[in-house]
């Protein structure tokens, strides 16, 4: 990985790997004692290595590299792949949803053709969501999209997403209530990103809950805004919890095949972690769910 000099055994590490950041990550975990690592651009090679710099009890380091220039160029590629196929989705299914509106304009209101012609129309619905978050998640990989980090009230928040869901719920014979444990509760973050990522949550809980109610409850958690989601569902096994924000990744055995593309999930965590906040799920199958939302909060008095 390095061009490094034919015995570099007893010479400094700088002389060794040529680059003054991996010198400096093994002198930061000396000092500190603790473990350091960074993704590291090597210039005369243009490899991309991981340096771990692990300090030991005897005062020795452990520098560990890893190339992973394979793994970021295929990262890129695919990153590129998604950019470009929903790029070119687009027209045709415009193109397919603007032909199924023309044809169910001309169509009596009833019979199997109406029928099929609804069904065409919920599809290209349906692909066009999809396409919508293939977007995101290609802009969120680009790094292109940008985050306020203002104070917002995190109740008003709540009660307009209550709002918005309630007619749905109420058509799946859900109840879908609100919590707020705290008056003029403030949140420090991107208002809309917030809102879309519950917005994809309460969409979870709704379509796998059966019966029973979907819970919203806001609290405080020390320097931190909680905003949980609780539903009734069928729960998750834990050996799928720790993967439902991945992208793609589907629970199809415990929760029925239901549709869905599988981004809702990995689109909120990324909206969170972008302002800073964390997002974690609660389940055991069969007990329901808990999505756990943290933003950072919008202190009392600013300094």
């Amino acid at each position: 990985m390095f061009a490094a000099n034919e015995d570099p055994v007893g010479r400094p590490l700088i002389e060794v790997v040529r680059d003054h950041r991996i010198d400096a990550l093994a002198l930061r975990a000396r000092e500190s004692g603790l473990e350091q690592a960074a993704e590291v651009e090597l210039p005369a090679t243009a490899r991309i290595v991981q340096v771990r710099a692990v300090p030991l009890q005897d005062g020795d380091i452990v520098v560990l590299a890893r190339d992973i220039s394979r793994l970021r160029y295929l990262e890129t590629v695919r990153q590129q792949f998604v950019a470009n196929l929903s790029h070119e989705m687009r027209t045709p299914l415009a193109g397919l949803d603007l032909a199924a509106q023309t044809l169910s304009s001309q169509l009596p209101a009833e019979g199997d053709t109406r029928l099929f012609i609804d069904r065409i129309s919920q599809e290209a619905q349906r692909l066009a969501d999809i396409l919508f978050n293939l977007n995101q998640l290609a802009a969120l990989d680009a790094e292109e999209i940008s985050v306020e980090r203002t104070p917002f009230s995190v109740g008003d928040l709540v009660g307009s997403l209550i709002d918005r869901y309630q007619a749905r719920a109420a058509a799946g014979k859900l109840i879908l209530r609100a919590e707020v444990t705290a008056d003029g509760l403030m949140a420090l973050g991107d208002r809309a990103k917030t809102d879309q990522a519950l917005q994809n949550i309460v969409d979870n809980a709704l379509k796998f809950t059966r019966a029973g109610e979907v819970l919203v409850r806001a609290s405080v958690d020390r320097n931190r805004v909680e905003i949980s989601i609780l539903d009734t569902g069928p729960g998750i096994p834990a050996r799928d919890l720790s993967r439902i924000f991945e992208r793609f990744y589907k629970v199809d055995r415990s929760r029925g095949g239901l549709p869905g593309s599988g981004l809702g999930l990995s689109i909120a965590r990324h909206l969170v972690e972008l302002q800073g906040g964390t997002i974690v799920a609660e389940s055991s199958g069969g007990s329901g769910t808990t999505v756990r939302v943290r933003l950072p909060r919008q202190p009392l008095t600013l300094p």
